[in-house]
This record gives structure tokens, sequence and C-alpha cells, in this order.
């Protein structure tokens, strides 16, 4: 008898172990599915082996969320994995969680929840943030009772080799945003960001350039950037101005190029500046965080050329650089 219960016994071990064996294999084909964003019809079942994820699967899983098409089983999904990956200090999903407070992306905008993320990014030494946090200050978008400076965080992530701090910075100065103008400060820093590229970018200047870095084109810096040349426009009818935006790598670059173009042709629209005084042109070959605005006097040679966005169909999923330290 006891020869047959502990028969039974085994047998039942067995089972479970070809049970448990044949489960561990299936999550991690589907992992690896995951990681290749295939199959997307298995990707709402996730949430079901959340503790076999690491911390970079959780991250990817959210990407994916974001960017595909994917019917998910609850519209906070991506949004879950986000958090908890971020809470689990991946310093990517920090970074973009913050920036998804700030543009209320799959959250609602909040300020202080933006802050909180970019401040735990720089906790985990991430350079990065810094220079995310310094944009933010720019931009405005915490709440007057912080008192951070924009120029301190900018400065600490230009020492740590983040070139487009550097031009942040030159912006900063030329048109004292946050900080009052210094055209010595404004042209040293500018002329630093050159020094980290090629001689082709050296053509670009401080005199007919501004600063919009992707995700950051809000009003309050174009205020700043663009008065003069708004009261330029305003005050001579025979003006015209032509936008050049930079970003030709990829459909996405380039549909963020024209992005940015036009929100500066909308903005200088609502300003009172008429649609056949603008000249676009995007996809440029330079920083996509620098803006070609120039002035001149209306001629025969000029057109006012707006040209449709180049992907139609495309929906703003922008994704902040990160470091990949998981």
């Amino acid at each position: 008898m006891i020869k047959y219960i502990i028969t039974f016994i085994t047998f039942l071990i067995c089972v479970q172990t070809n049970t448990l064996f044949g489960q561990t294999k299936r999550i991690k084909d589907e992992l690896r599915r995951a990681i290749k964003f295939e199959e997307s019809k298995k990707m709402d079942t996730y949430h079901v082996y959340e503790k076999y994820l690491t911390n970079a699967q959780r991250f990817e899983l959210n990407m994916y969320y974001v960017n595909q098409n994917v019917k998910i089983p609850n519209e906070n999904e991506a949004n879950f994995w986000l958090k908890n990956s971020a809470k689990d200090g991946n310093i990517c999903a920090q970074i973009n969680l913050a920036y998804s407070y700030k543009i209320g992306r799959i959250v609602k905008k909040d300020s202080n929840n933006c802050r909180k993320w970019l401040l735990n990014a720089i906790k985990e030494k991430s350079d990065l943030a810094y220079y995310y946090y310094g944009l933010c200050c720019l931009d405005n978008t915490f709440t007057n009772k912080v008192c951070d400076s924009a120029i301190f965080y900018l400065k600490v992530a230009d020492n740590r080799k983040i070139e487009d701090a550097s031009l942040a910075l030159a912006y900063a100065y030329k048109y004292g945003i946050q900080t009052e103008k210094n055209e010595s400060e404004a042209n040293y820093y500018f002329n630093k960001y050159k020094d980290y590229y090629s001689s082709t970018k050296k053509e670009l200047t401080l005199t007919n350039t501004i600063l919009l870095p992707s995700g950051f084109n809000f009003t309050n810096l174009l205020n700043k950037q663009l008065y003069e040349t708004l009261s330029a426009l305003l005050k001579d009818s025979q003006l015209v101005v032509t936008i050049k935006t930079n970003g030709n790598g990829s459909y996405l670059t380039q549909q963020l190029s024209w992005d940015k173009a036009n929100s500066i042709r909308l903005y200088l629209n609502s300003k009172g500046i008429n649609r056949e005084r603008i000249c676009i042109w995007y996809g440029g070959q330079y920083s996509n965080s620098i803006v070609e605005i120039l002035i001149n006097k209306r001629n025969d040679e000029f057109e006012s050329i707006f040209p449709p966005p180049p992907v139609p169909n495309y929906e703003r999923k922008i994704f902040l650089e990160c470091e990949n330290k998981y």
C-alpha cells in the first residue's frame, strides 16, 4: 500500500514538474516574441507573467503598447508597465514617464509628477535627466513655487558632455530665458556645441536661429524667441519669413521636423501673420533642435510654400533619448 502511495505521489510530482517546465518555456517564447515586437495579439496577456519580466522587458513592453496599434484589455496597460519599470529604477522609464506627465500622454498632465520622476532619474545618475530637467525649467513646466535653476541643471548636463545642453545654454543666454541676456556666454556655448560636430554644422549661427527641442516646442519658449521676429513682421507688411527645420534620418524625424515648422506657422498665424507671408522647409541636415528663422523683403522669387505632412496618418509618439542603465 505504501509502495502505491509513493508511486502516486511521484507521478503527481512528475506531472507538476512537466507542467511548470512547459509553462516556463511558453513564457520565455512569448517574451522573446515581445522583444521582437511580434505577434501583437499575444501581447495583451503579458500582465499575467509580470514576475517573469526583467526591468528592461517591462519598458520594452510599454514601448510596444504605445507605438503599435495593439488592442489591450485595459487602456492604462501601457501606463502600468511604464510605471512598473520606473519604480524599479529604469532610467528610460523614469524619463519617459516624466515626459508623459509633461504632455499628458496616457496619464493626465501633472508638473509635480513630471518633476518627481526626472529627479528620480537624476538620483539614478542620469546625465540626460539633468538636460531634460533644465529644458522643463526653460519651458516653465513646473509651478512658480519651484525655484530650481534651469541654468544650473543645464550646466551640469553640459559638463557631463550632453551636447544639446550646450545648445540650450546658448539660447537661454541669447534670449534671456530664465537668466539675464549675455551675448558672450551665448556665443561661447554655441561655439562649444558646434565643436562637437563636423565643419558643415558651423554654417549655422546664433543670429537667425532658435531652439526647439522635440517635445518642448511650447508657447513659453516661442514667445521669448520669436518676439523680435514677430515685432518686425507686424511692423512691416512687406516682410516675409522662411522657417527651416531639421531632421531627415527617418519618416519619424521628418514628421517631427514638419510638426515644428507647422507649430511656428500656427503661432505666427495666431498673432496676425497670414499664411501667404510664410514659407516652410522641413527635413534639413542639421541638429533637429535648431530652427532657422529667415526674414526678407517680399520679392518675385518668394513663394509661400506649405508642404503636406510626410506621414499623414502619423500620431505624435515621441520618446526621449535616455541611458540604457537597467
